[in-house]
């Protein structure tokens, strides 16, 4: 019996582990060639640099939804886009995450055209969800 209980706990720490960690994002995809991965807890974006070779970095999870939207905008708009900028110019940042979720692929993998470049993302569920969540939110501002 005791193994039996032990067995349970163990086995509850592990998914409890789990859960805490979060999902790691499918790898992001470059259009010249070449990927890269990010660990859990982590949104991945990449594209293609001058010398056409892959690059991109793997960014922090947002805190809030207009967060993760701010995080997700700072790099497709190359300048720092806060909770604070999408409070007070929502009607600028609305048609450029509506244009993000058009550039889906698959589910988490976007690949968006934006001005002269090329972005790719990979995100998690919850991150989906998030800049989901953050655009509606902005519709009603």
């Amino acid at each position: 019996m005791k193994l039996f209980v032990s067995s349970l706990i163990l086995f509850a720490l592990v998914a409890s582990s789990n859960l805490r960690q979060g999902a790691a994002p499918k790898p992001c995809k470059c259009v010249c060639g070449g990927e890269m991965t990010c660990p859990a807890n982590t949104t991945g974006y990449c594209e293609c640099d001058r010398e056409n070779h892959c690059s991109g970095r793997c960014l922090p999870l947002g805190s809030t939804p207009l967060g993760q939207a701010g995080v997700v905008l700072t790099v497709i708009v190359r300048e720092r886009v806060t909770e604070a900028n999408l409070r007070e110019s929502p009607r600028r940042y609305i048609p450029i995450l509506d244009q993000f979720f058009k550039s889906e692929i698959s589910y988490g993998i976007y690949r968006m055209k934006y001005e002269e470049r090329t972005i790719g993302f990979s995100l998690t569920e919850k991150t989906v969800n998030d800049l989901k969540e953050a655009r509606d939110e902005l519709g009603k501002l």
